[in-house]
């Protein structure tokens, strides 16, 4: 079976990466055609996966608006006309992301499948004309034949938007577990500065950094040693950097950028603070836990499914309040890391990947029903 693939992110962060690990899946079993604007994917890619790199114009998400540039759905018609794929994957953070190869895809009569992780209303996360956006949400959802999301609350989600009957999958998202386990990584405190990681795009509607200077600023008023890592970039680094000034609490931040290697991203961090506004499910928080890291994220959605109550908080004081007993914390951590470990192993690895993902995509593709 031919199959697309299409992502046009100009960001390279956990949902890309996801994706390309679904094309190196599914390129072991059928014909593999990858569409992408991000240079990252050349590496992230196997051998047998076909590269196909785009030029596209402006993709704005607001209310789906850049999906409609008339001259970047007849160049990927083009390109779906040569290829004649049996099947279109289309790669979304959020349901107005990627929609050019969406239109494309329908006027083929192609088959189209959203693989997307969020799905929460844009007026909840406190988008710009939220209301209105999700109404357009619903037309763009009921666009695609079937859709592949990462928990049952995402699943939830797009069955709220459906006008009828659609098949949705729920795919774990894997963590390269050899990868990780072989990339050991240095716990540094222990009673010295103690390391919070922040790691992800630093865009504050969705990964809410700017919660990170209010625990900062508690935290020196109780007097704790302590530094945040941000590891990562994005279009509120700056908001970030003059709200930390602002706050004179430049010596409790230092920023390295992206990193690629595990062991970089992990080294010397003792706690992974996820300050996220929404999730669907992840990567960081996987491979901290496997790496025998504290997480510490917000008591919402699939954070529950992972973490006991005592890693998790409502307010980022409460946050702030967890930190400063870090002792509470770790001794909670290694009574409960364990089980964690051995969640993350069974449902979060390579060859469990693969498999669902061969059989979510043949059933899609043979009789499009939905598995119990």
């Amino acid at each position: 079976m031919k199959i697309s693939i299409y992502n046009d992110s100009k960001e390279f962060g956990g949902h890309e990466i996801m994706t390309a690990r679904l094309a190196n899946a599914l390129s072991r079993r059928h014909e593999v055609y990858f569409l992408f604007r991000n240079e990252n994917f050349e590496k992230a890619l196997s051998e047998g996966v076909n590269r196909i790199r785009i030029k596209l114009g402006p993709n704005w998400s607001y209310g789906g608006l850049g999906s409609y540039n008339i001259i970047d759905i007849v160049c990927l018609l083009r390109i779906l006309r040569s290829i004649k794929p049996d099947l279109s994957i289309i790669s979304q953070g959020l349901i107005e992301l990627g929609l050019k190869c969406a239109w494309a895809s329908k006027l083929q009569g192609i088959k189209t499948v959203s693989y997307i992780p969020l799905c929460f209303p844009l007026r909840s996360m406190g988008a710009g004309s939220g209301k209105i956006r999700d109404i357009l949400g619903v037309y763009y959802y009921n666009l695609f034949n079937a859709f592949i999301t990462v928990s049952e609350e995402q699943k939830s989600l797009i069955r709220s938007n459906l006008w009828g009957e659609k098949p949705i999958y729920v795919l774990d998202n894997f963590v390269d577990t050899e990868k990780a386990l072989g990339n050991s990584v240095e716990q540094k405190s222990q009673g010295d500065v103690l390391k919070i990681g922040l790691i992800g795009r630093i865009v504050f509607a969705h990964k809410g950094q700017d919660k990170a200077v209010h625990i900062a600023d508690q935290l020196r008023n109780r007097k704790i040693k302590f530094q945040f890592v941000v590891i990562g970039d994005g279009k509120d680094k700056d908001r970030l950097v003059d709200m930390i000034n602002e706050k004179d609490l430049k010596d409790y931040f230092v920023f390295k950028g992206w990193l690629d290697n595990v062991k970089e991203i992990y080294s010397g961090i003792d706690v992974l603070l996820i300050t996220s506004n929404f999730e669907g499910l992840p990567l960081v928080m996987l491979e901290a836990l496997l790496l025998r890291i504290i997480v510490l994220a917000p008591d919402v959605g699939v954070f529950k499914e992972y973490l006991d109550d005592v890693f998790l908080y409502k307010e980022y004081s409460d946050a702030a309040n967890a930190l400063l007993n870090i002792d509470l914390l770790r001794k909670r951590f290694q009574e409960t890391w364990e089980e964690s470990r051995n969640t993350i192993l069974k449902r979060h690895n390579a060859k469990a990947f693969e498999d669902s993902t061969i059989r979510i995509i043949t059933d899609i593709s043979l009789t499009g029903n939905e598995h119990a």
